[in-house]
């Protein structure tokens, strides 16, 4: 029996995947959290966190569908790492702040999924 080394590098991602996901729990519920900020921001910035937050439920099924190599899993972390890096540009291109560690993490987590796409049936 043949073991694929491009999966362990996939595994990898998906343990940096399952990081991100309770980083962006922390940072989502320090958000809500924190009302005034809220109020303040009662524009295109919610429609962005409310995408963001729909994001953040699809993460736990599409570290579900990398662990078992499935495509429908490959699919969903591209939308979600595409949700997340371009939501910082927009934020900032309004004038909020973003988080340019997590955007760089997601490029990242892009780049290797698309590197290793092939290991997915």
């Amino acid at each position: 029996m043949d073991i694929d080394p491009r999966k362990g590098k996939v595994k990898l991602i998906v343990y940096l995947l399952a990081f991100v996901l309770i980083y962006n729990i922390i940072i989502f519920v320090s958000l809500y959290i924190n009302w005034s900020y809220l109020i303040a921001t009662l524009n295109i910035s919610l429609i962005i966190y409310a995408i963001g937050s729909l994001a953040l439920i699809l993460i736990p099924f599409a570290i579900i569908g990398l662990l078992l190599f499935k495509k429908w899993g490959l699919i969903l972390s591209y939308i979600i790492s595409i949700i997340y890096i371009v939501s910082p540009i927009i934020n900032i291109a309004l004038l909020f702040s973003a988080s340019l560690i997590t955007t760089i993490i997601w490029v990242i987590v892009f780049y290797y999924l698309y590197k290793y796409r092939n290991v997915f049936t």
